[in-house]
């Protein structure tokens, strides 16, 4: 999934954030740790234990004081909690796979396109290499041949994605097709489908033999051999 940077996640409103976890009463707490004006009036409430008139006026400045700054600091609360609704906690929690803006939006699912069709193009490519027909290939034969993909790339040091590092650039990730797409289309590529469709037509041809009888076996290995004449392939 991606995102616009400015984008939230919408699971709770800030203010529904702040009425639930952070009330009233705790944004008082939160101004008795951190102004000064308010230490020193309880400091001095504190101090006039025999005064009731010292008290009730320490009280009434403290209450003053506390109205005074509820505004800023429920602000400041709903501002706290709309970042933990932000692209970037949902990168945090991979929530969402990477974040944009909009003007950029549709360079980069281009080239993330581009990537995706050309690995899911290689990775039909290797499943019919495995004997599976074009047209039988289902959801989770694509999501094996993709896995195949992804690590048949990273051995062979094929890069098309790389983490941005660009403090300019808002997305985590910047993918680039040209490498992929060449590999794809390389003679290295097509030996390995070789490879794999001759290792599974091995094991497809072994496995027939031990399901036939002697004689059975026998008559497969002359009519391959019969064909191997003639094409001229055991002369090769």
């Amino acid at each position: 999934m991606l995102a616009d940077k400015e984008s939230r996640g919408g699971v709770l409103e800030p203010d529904g954030i702040v009425e639930i976890k952070f009330r009233k009463q705790h944004l008082h707490d939160l101004m008795m740790k951190c102004d000064e004006q308010l230490k020193e009036a309880v400091s001095q409430l504190n101090a006039a234990s025999n005064d009731a008139e010292k008290i009730s006026e320490l009280k009434l400045k403290i209450n003053k004081r506390k109205e005074f700054l509820m505004p800023v600091y429920r602000t400041i609360a709903v501002k706290f909690a709309d970042l933990h609704d932000t692209t970037a906690r949902m990168l945090a929690k991979d929530a969402i796979h990477d974040q944009l803006t909009w003007s950029e939006s549709r360079n980069y699912i281009h080239r993330l396109l581009q990537v995706k069709l050309t690995k899911m193009e290689m990775a039909r490519s290797y499943l019919q290499s495995q004997g599976i027909s074009k047209e039988s290939i289902t959801i989770k034969d694509l999501e094996n041949g993709c896995k195949w993909v992804d690590e048949h790339l990273t051995a062979n040091n094929i890069e098309y994605c790389q983490k941005e590092s660009n403090q300019k650039h808002f997305s985590r990730f910047c993918y680039d097709s040209s490498k992929i797409q060449t590999y794809s289309q390389s003679s290295n590529f097509k030996r390995t489908l070789e490879n794999s469709a001759i290792q599974n037509s091995s094991l497809t041809l072994l496995s027939t033999l031990d399901t036939l009888s002697d004689d059975a076996q026998k008559e497969l290995v002359q009519a391959l051999l019969k064909q191997f004449k003639a094409k001229n392939l055991l002369n090769n």
